[in-house]
């Protein structure tokens, strides 16, 4: 028998052994997530016999239309058994357990992002379809003109690719 719960301060260093097996992270990176990031209130354990076999986080997000409308959405984010426990249904559990959440407090939608092509299959049973969206603006010599640092000899703009934005995305957020 199985029960799912919002973490406590005392769960942390279980969960941090399940993320560390389930995702390989150094312990720097998952250091940077647990001391920035983590909200125990927004965290869900699946208990299997009083010991936390699986975990999943809802972080809150907005989703904005192109006309700007906004609508309170959740990001499932690192959802992980420990692979002891792998194979009995934990994670389906847990997604249920989410939809079940998100309609009970009137939140429409949620998006997530597989670790891996691999589990795109799992997460289309539960209503998720593989998209991204893409919104081009055009700006005007005024608006350039208004960019913080613009004037400076530095300043430069372009396009860049998906690939290039997370390579520098990610070089940024590196130690925070």
């Amino acid at each position: 028998m199985s029960t799912i719960r919002f973490a406590e301060k005392n769960d942390l260093e279980r969960q941090k052994e399940i993320w560390r097996l389930c995702f390989g992270d150094s312990g720097q990176d998952m250091e940077i997530y647990y001391t920035q990031r983590y909200k125990a209130q927004q965290t869900l354990l699946l208990l299997h016999r009083d010991e936390i076999a699986a975990m999943t986080t809802l972080l809150p997000v907005s989703l904005v239309t192109a006309d700007g409308h906004k609508a309170k959405a959740v990001m499932v984010f690192a959802v992980a058994t420990d692979p002891q426990y792998r194979g009995q249904g934990f994670a389906s559990e847990l997604m249920g357990f989410c939809d079940q959440y998100l309609n009970e407090n009137d939140i429409g939608f949620s998006v997530l992002v597989p670790a891996e092509k691999s589990l795109f299959g799992f997460y289309e049973r539960y209503a998720y379809h593989e998209m991204f969206f893409m919104r081009r603006i055009r700006l005007d010599s005024k608006e350039i003109a208004e960019l913080p640092g613009s004037g400076t000899e530095d300043f430069k703009l372009y396009p860049i690719t998906a690939e290039e934005y997370n390579r520098r995305r990610n070089r940024q957020l590196e130690g925070r």
